[in-house]
């Protein structure tokens, strides 16, 4: 990583951090109410909230190892891809999220004599379409927070899983003619495949984020949070700011507020919610370090490539 990319992570984690604590300021909230909060989180509802942050890195190591299999003549070792997905997503926490898996993942295929650009042109192009399930979803997301009717939310959201289907292919192809990258990604099955773990990897960030408002007891309907979502995903994507710190928080109270949800209310559940994925995604982290060491001492820095599976068809 260049001094240009890390002196541009730095200053976007100052900007996040300032909005945090501007936050603050305009909510009323304290560092020792949100901490109060945090201690007395419901643990049965914590539970669910680690299964489900746990799934959506399996998923999208999933993702990753498929993409990755098109590419090269092996196909990445779950328990590899695992490890280093739960590590790009621990460092996500000070770097862009794309630029932290990107990194981790190129730098683990190295470490194991794999190709290092696979690595990185495979995290990218399996984020795309974690992000264009986060664009399309947050049409409908939108329609419910502005109180459209049902019907109108609902057929909204039929649309966007035609649309979705049918730009899983029609995309990815418009790129590959623009780009000097292997036409092998860009197959319809392997294109379908990611997108629908996309769209489930989005719906569980959703569940997540519900669940934390009932963990933390929040006082605000579970369906706003869950509307809530898929635009944060996509501003917090689109900002490049580490995590989204502060864009996260100011969007989900700019967002609740159009449910008539108080500022005091939405503030206190968006920096909980902050500081539990961040716990938790730190944690996950540690795993996957201590999950990539047992990898590295039981089969050497070749490991990766010795125990790689031959690559079926995407």
């Amino acid at each position: 990583m260049n001094r240009f990319r890390l002196f541009f992570s730095f200053v976007t984690t100052l900007a996040g951090v300032a909005l945090i604590v501007a936050l603050f300021h305009r909510s009323g909230q304290d560092i020792g109410h949100v901490a109060k909060l945090v201690r007395t989180i419901d643990l049965r509802w914590g539970s669910l909230v680690l299964a489900g942050m746990a799934i959506n890195i399996v998923l999208a190591a999933q993702k990753w190892r498929r993409v990755e299999s098109c590419l090269t003549e092996t196909r990445q070792p779950l328990d590899k891809a695992i490890a280093l997905t739960a590590l790009a997503g621990a460092l996500g926490q000070v770097l862009p999220t794309p630029v932290a898996s990107a990194t981790v993942r190129g730098f683990g295929n190295r470490l194991s004599h794999r190709s290092c650009r696979h690595g990185v042109l495979a995290s990218a192009w399996e984020q795309l379409f974690d992000l264009g399930a986060a664009l399309l979803l947050s049409g409908p997301a939108l329609l419910f927070l502005l109180g459209s009717g049902w019907a109108v939310i609902a057929t909204s959201c039929l649309a966007t899983l035609i649309i979705g289907e049918s730009c899983a292919v029609a995309v990815p192809r418009l790129i590959i003619k623009f780009a000097r990258i292997s036409p092998a990604i860009a197959a319809p099955a392997l294109c379908k495949f990611l997108w629908r773990l996309s769209l489930m990897r989005t719906m569980i960030l959703i569940l997540v984020s519900v669940g934390i408002g009932r963990a933390a007891n929040a006082d605000i309907h579970e369906f706003l949070i869950a509307a809530a979502v898929p635009p944060i995903i996509l501003a917090a994507t689109l900002s490049f700011v580490p995590a989204g710190i502060g864009v996260n928080e100011l969007s989900f109270v700019g967002l609740l507020a159009l449910g008539g949800v108080p500022m005091s209310a939405s503030a206190s559940f968006a920096l909980v919610n902050r500081a539990l994925q961040m716990g938790i995604a730190l944690l996950l982290g540690i795993f996957g370090l201590v999950m990539l060491n047992r990898r590295l001492v039981r089969f050497g820095s070749g490991g990766g490539q010795r125990s790689a599976m031959p690559t079926t068809a995407a």
